[in-house]
């Protein structure tokens, strides 16, 4: 007896051994694959709603002859349910969908089909998949978190010349046109404010709320910047922060660079700048750590309540990787490779507990475990 009882000691001290590494060692992925699904071209782009109802993917379409243009046709959008991983519908497009956005709930789809350069075609679509309306032949949208306003913007080679704020039933509240500043313009994520690139900022309601330092407007409309989740203040890609009046109000300031991705987390407390590196600062401004990639950051996210940050990075024209970093130090705590391409898309939902990602013709569904 008091041999099989050392035996059975000497087992759970082995097992102890072998199972500890996969927690400890310098590559942990904490991840727990709840579904996979394969799509028949690359994927182009993913979103999620922010309480997690559901998931939207564009998908490139087979490539054109010589004689079709542009580069794509026969493109794709598709509605994922993310907690059966079942495509709930799917929408076949002409030719490629650029820009993607889902309301906060999941009721709503924004998306811009491809016409030709700098031009879309606007598509709206509720959560079953019915195409609610168009609105063809713009430069650029915006759909407010909740999904109740939508913003249409003209483009260099589009046919509509004016920027238009629409509710979700297609009715026209209110249009400026090009010589009053309706070229670029961009909109709060709650939706109450919308700011063209010559500073004018209006409600809901078209009065004029107040004017801005024309750069300043310029820069965020036409930029990369990013706009906090509250709709408080902004980032400029040079790392300014400005609150909706113009006011300067802090600088997120490392040497990043100005071109690159910014991303805000969820509860406006962390933000992220990245390029080849990647920088992450407190609400103050504070630069609490900086990482040097190597190569091109293409996409990322921040989970405060799990403790990381994810980025997701190039490695080579057949594969992309995860990488995870301590939220607190920047510590590299592992990483994971994805075969398809260079090009890996992140998305994540308001609960900070799951990611969605997509690379190549697979996409990818996890719940995010905390250390």
């Amino acid at each position: 007896m008091r041999r099989f009882l050392i035996i059975c000691a000497f087992l759970a001290i082995l097992g102890c051994i072998l199972i500890i590494p996969a927690f400890s060692a310098n590559n942990i992925t904490p991840l727990k694959q709840l579904w996979k699904i394969g799509v028949d071209n690359d994927v182009n782009g993913i979103g999620i709603s922010n309480g997690g109802e559901g998931l939207v993917a564009s998908i490139h379409g087979v490539p054109a002859t010589k004689e079709v243009a542009p580069e794509f046709i026969n493109g794709s959008l598709i509605y994922i349910e993310p907690d059966s991983g079942k495509i709930k519908w799917k929408y076949t497009i002409r030719h490629l969908v650029y820009d993607l956005k889902i309301s906060s709930g999941g009721d709503y789809v924004l998306a811009g089909a491809i016409l030709g350069e700098f031009a879309l075609d606007a598509l709206f679509f509720d959560k079953s998949g019915n195409l609610l309306w168009k609105i063809e032949d713009v430069g650029g949208l915006e759909l407010s978190e909740d999904g109740k306003y939508i913003l249409v913007m003209p483009g260099m080679y589009s046919k509509t010349d004016y920027t238009g704020l629409f509710n979700s039933e297609r009715k026209l509240i209110w249009k400026i046109s090009e010589s009053e500043g309706g070229f670029y313009a961009t909109m709060s994520p709650d939706g109450r404010y919308v700011m063209t690139r010559n500073g004018i900022v209006f409600d809901r309601l078209k009065n004029i709320e107040w004017k801005i330092n024309e750069e300043i407007a310029d820069e965020l409309v036409r930029s990369s910047g990013a706009i906090s989740k509250d709709s408080l203040f902004f980032i400029l890609p040079d790392g300014k922060a400005y609150d909706w009046k113009g006011k300067h109000i802090r600088v997120y300031n490392s040497d990043i660079g100005e071109r690159g991705r910014i991303v805000i987390s969820f509860n406006d407390k962390y933000v992220l700048r990245s390029n080849d590196k990647a920088a992450l600062y407190n609400a103050s401004g504070k630069l609490l750590w900086k990482i040097d990639m190597g190569k091109g950051i293409q996409d990322a996210v921040i989970s405060t309540k799990s403790g990381y940050v994810i980025l997701g990075v190039g490695v080579d024209d057949k594969h992309s990787k995860l990488v995870f970093l301590d939220l607190k130090t920047g510590k590299k705590i592992g990483e994971k490779v994805y075969e398809g391409e260079e090009y890996i898309h992140l998305a994540m939902p308001g609960d900070e507990k799951h990611l969605a990602i997509a690379c190549g013709k697979n996409i990818y569904y996890y719940e995010l475990l905390s250390r």
